[in-house]
């Protein structure tokens, strides 16, 4: 089997990559797709945020009129919104950059845009790749505490 993985050496050697006209034309279908994603993005960002503080507001009624324990378990669920919508922000952010820079890329022949564009577009990859990582490790401990509460309850 070959081995097509290119090494850094190899790419410093070929300094250019021409681009085609279909190539222009994927790249700016890509960048409209990546804009509307950009924009459903925001929209469950600002809907998480009004979410924390809407059961924020609700938590602190309740804890006025005796309800603490709701009071508490309500804040500490806005405040878990709270920190869900601030990661989301970045991913989300990242594709705003590459789609903008992209478009100017594609409008002005510009090869410092492009560039600009697709480290926005490996950023972006690498936060939601480590932050899979790191949802998938939190969910094999809640999977292993589960079963290891089940089994504290058996004996």
């Amino acid at each position: 089997m070959e081995n097509t993985e290119i090494t850094q050496n190899e790419i410093s050697e070929k300094t250019e990559l021409m681009l085609t006209k279909n190539n222009l034309i994927d790249l700016t279908e890509i960048r409209k797709w990546t804009m509307f994603f950009t924009v459903l993005g925001f929209i469950a960002i600002g809907f998480m945020v009004l979410g924390a503080l809407a059961m924020g507001m609700i938590g602190i009624m309740g804890g006025t009129f005796g309800g603490m324990r709701e009071a508490s378990f309500l804040g500490g669920i806005s405040l878990l919104y709270l920190v869900i919508a601030l990661l989301y922000f970045f991913p989300v952010l990242y594709l705003l950059k590459f789609s903008t820079h992209m478009k100017n890329a594609i409008e002005k022949i510009s090869q410092n845009d492009l560039s600009v564009a697709f480290t926005n577009l490996k950023s972006h990859y690498k936060f939601v790749g480590i932050f899979t990582i790191v949802l998938i490790g939190i969910y094999i401990l809640v999977i292993f505490g589960v079963i290891l509460f089940g089994l504290s309850n058996l004996l």
